[in-house]
């Protein structure tokens, strides 16, 4: 099985829930990306996730053969999996973009975070439009700053005491790629 980065659709959302409605998924996002993840949330985000200028896109599963179907896989072709999306910065910040994303237990350490995010800095959406993309990780999220690392961010910093989770402070550590125009 492969993925890849495609828009979100009105249809994304069953497998939308099925994906995010997960602590362990939204363990180390921002608030604002609920648990438990209902049908009402996942309306709500395809409403702007679907609009013309969205800067968020789908992770969706693609079998690569039909050898991934008879393995016993349910899933259909371009089914949604995950996110990944820029917040463009404004103002001095303008040719800056925060990165975020997320994918779905089930799919972690796999190599399809890797995968999505490639493919994602390579696209119009990224390259030739900001010059530095960067991520705040949580310190205790070890595989994402793994995954930014593949994807050749280099380590800027930690914060300490930078985030407020489950009644907890977390330090992060910030992550940035610069790209030359």
């Amino acid at each position: 099985m492969e993925v890849h980065v495609r828009p979100w659709k009105r249809s994304d959302q069953e497998s939308l829930v099925k994906a995010a409605n997960n602590p362990s998924v939204s363990r180390f996002l921002r608030d604002r990306f609920p648990y438990p993840y209902t049908d009402a949330d996942a309306r709500k985000w395809l409403d702007v996730a679907c609009g013309p200028d969205s800067p968020t896109y789908a992770i969706a599963l693609k079998r690569s053969s039909d050898r991934d179907f008879d393995q016993g896989s349910d899933l259909g072709s371009d089914e949604a999996i995950g996110g990944i999306g820029v917040m463009p910065q404004e103002d001095i910040y303008a040719h800056s973009a925060e990165l975020g994303y997320w994918l779905a237990e089930a799919y972690w350490n796999r190599g399809f975070m890797s995968a999505a995010l490639t493919e994602f800095l390579e696209s119009g959406v990224v390259k030739g439009r900001f010059v530095r993309v960067f991520a705040h990780v949580m310190v205790e999220n070890v595989a994402s700053a793994r995954v930014l690392q593949k994807a050749g961010f280099e380590l800027e910093g930690r914060r300490r005491k930078s985030s407020f989770k489950h009644g907890v402070f977390h330090d992060d550590f910030l992550y940035a790629k610069i790209f030359d125009r």
